[in-house]
């Protein structure tokens, strides 16, 4: 029953929290709120995966997370506190933003992959490849896989869909232009990524605190279920309004 946890963005005080736009900052931890997390997972006897152990027997473990965070946010903060416990995860980057303000550097982005962690794709841009054409989805998972690539130094296998957005056609051109993993923010446990191409995530935000996070990792069958009930009604409320002119966010 292993998990993978999505995060977005990890600061070092609840001052810095504070700076980021309102719409952002349900997605942003501080460094003792992530510490904390990961204090609390390891007082359970949960396990700490890496991206060997992902393609393993990692996935089929009872009690294992792996750590994902999207959009490119300089996470320096999470970097320092995983290295200090000996964990790494995987940073979905979007390629057209690398070197914005707030955002990982290319030259950020080569040292993290050089450090252990893995880089992954955020498309080119944070926009919603459902809404693409399929030229263009396919020109943009490209782009953004050689442009990591070229940038690190080495493979870029894994996609993560921005604003959790995906379908069929979606899953099918990542695979087709050479991912070998789609993440994505359906909730559900990680299965073997030797047969399973989507990998399920469960989001992690501000208002996850370590208590809350102690009793989702007690009962992790029942966090599952509630998370594919919220997400179901999600997606309901996603084609209604896109129904009536807007996909919504």
């Amino acid at each position: 029953m292993a998990l993978v946890l999505m995060y977005h963005n990890v600061v070092g005080t609840e001052e810095a929290r504070a700076a980021f736009h309102p719409a952002h900052r349900p997605y942003v931890l501080t460094r003792g709120e992530f510490a904390g997390h990961i204090e609390t997972a390891r007082e359970l006897g949960w396990r700490f995966l890496g991206v060997a152990d992902f393609y393993g027997e990692g996935s089929r473990e009872r009690k294992a997370l792996l750590l994902t965070f999207d959009d490119s946010w300089e996470n320096h903060t999470a970097v320092e506190v995983m290295g200090e416990h000996g964990i790494q995860g995987i940073f979905f980057l979007n390629s057209g933003e690398l070197g914005w303000p707030g955002r990982f550097t290319a030259d950020e982005a080569a040292r993290l992959a050089e450090s252990g962690h893995e880089i992954g794709s955020h498309s080119v841009k944070h926009e919603f490849l459902t809404l693409l054409e399929e030229p263009q989805l396919r020109q943009r998972l490209s782009e953004s896989k050689k442009a990591l690539e070229d940038a690190c130094g080495r493979p870029v296998r894994f996609l993560s869909a921005p604003g959790g957005r995906y379908d069929a056609r979606v899953a099918r051109v990542a695979r087709e232009v050479g991912y070998e993993a789609f993440f994505v923010s359906r909730p559900g446990f990680l299965g073997s990524v030797k047969d399973e191409f989507i990998v399920k995530r469960i989001g992690i935000a501000a208002n996850v605190d370590a208590e809350r996070l102690r009793r989702m990792l007690r009962r992790p069958l029942a966090l599952v279920l509630r998370r594919k009930a919220r997400y179901r009604l999600m997606r309901l409320a996603a084609r209604f309004s896109r129904k009536h002119g807007g996909e919504g966010h």
